[in-house]
């Protein structure tokens, strides 16, 4: 897998979203894969294989050849993301003891309803502790949850916070996502392709590959600003929030944030301090995601510069462009279905699915 091995390592965040798919075609089997976001928070597959059954050996055989392939020694600078696949966290827990390990919050809401905690309300509190980004947040969220459901408080504090609550991620993988939508954005991408027999399966996930690592590298070049479509919204979205807030300046590059935001109670006064600088705010947004917080984007913009400036350097153009720039070689592709391995031809890349 050398192009996107090279192209993730240089260019993506320390992140994989693994997913298991089923394949339709009358061989059956499944595909698992893993995924990676790029710059714009868009998709960039990394690697797949076909296996009988998803289960924890097969989860195990196909993390040993990624951890090789991508050359992953000390497992403290990854995070994962899943939805709790059968065996799948007990092969992270063996193979990447030290990674942070992540879960869909769809996928637990999900067992908390099958687990009688049903209705809109439950649900609202359940996301407020996952997008709670600071602790005083997060116990407040659960305070909340425990007003109203003491089961549904309990059933919480049974999950440990690090697995789903931006309140507990670490602030190095610049990622706040509690969804594993990419990995399953990309089985529905390569829906066609799990209808028809392994071979041609396997063939068509790598030119739907070939082809957007292709429209990425054209596209990039035409941004507008230096960061992306999908990072250049949620700056807007945030600049509409600064204008909730007043700015203090305490030095040139560091600033009081004072007004009502819309993450505090009513009446509430929120004050927050920001430094542009080791671009940082005391709400933690900007800090866990790596974009400007509407804190940040208030100062930035006291300060008459641009928030695409501040943004950290996974979603500026040119490390956009990094995992893109690798390319797919003619001739031959070999791959790995179960335990075989074999050669096709007229597929124009090395191995860049297991």
């Amino acid at each position: 897998m050398v192009a996107l091995k090279k192209g993730w390592r240089e260019g993506c965040r320390p992140y994989i979203g693994l997913d298991g798919c089923h394949l339709k075609s009358v061989h059956k089997g499944q595909l698992l894969s893993a995924v990676g976001i790029d710059g714009n928070n868009g998709i960039y597959p990394v690697a797949g294989a076909v296996v009988e059954v998803e289960s924890r050996e097969t989860w195990t055989w196909f993390l040993e050849f990624l951890r090789e392939d991508l050359d992953i020694h000390h497992s403290t600078h990854y995070t994962f993301m899943s939805d709790k696949q059968k065996g799948l966290e007990q092969a992270i827990k063996e193979l990447f003891p030290e990674a942070a390990h992540r879960n869909c919050v769809r996928y637990l809401h999900n067992n908390f309803k099958l687990d009688g905690h049903q209705g809109l309300e439950l649900k609202r509190k359940l996301w407020a502790i996952a997008r709670s980004y600071t602790m005083n947040q997060f116990r407040d969220a659960l305070e909340d949850m425990k007003k109203i459901s003491v089961s549904g408080w309990q059933w919480c504090m049974d999950k440990p916070a690090q697995h789903w609550s931006k309140s507990h991620f670490h602030p190095k993988f610049k990622c706040d996502i509690l969804l594993n939508n990419h990995s399953e954005s990309f089985n529905k991408n390569i829906l066609p392709a799990r209808k028809k027999p392994i071979l041609s399966c396997l063939e068509d996930i790598r030119a739907t590959t070939m082809l957007r690592l292709a429209n990425r590298r054209q596209s990039g070049p035409n941004w507008r600003c230096n960061v992306g479509p999908r990072i250049e919204k949620q700056l807007r979205k945030n600049a509409e929030l600064s204008h909730e807030y007043r700015v203090i300046s305490s030095s040139n590059n560091i600033f009081e944030i004072q007004g009502r935001g819309v993450a505090c109670a009513s009446g509430v006064v929120a004050a927050h301090s920001v430094s542009l600088d080791a671009k940082t705010c005391t709400c933690k947004g900007w800090d866990i995601s790596g974009v400007p917080c509407g804190h940040a984007v208030a100062t930035i913009h006291y300060k008459g510069m641009r928030p695409d400036d501040f943004v950290r350097e996974y979603f500026t153009k040119d490390t956009y462009m990094k995992p893109y720039e690798p390319l797919f070689f003619s001739n031959s592709w070999s791959g790995t279905v179960g335990q075989d391995t074999y050669t096709t031809s007229k597929i124009t890349t090395h191995a860049d699915l297991l």
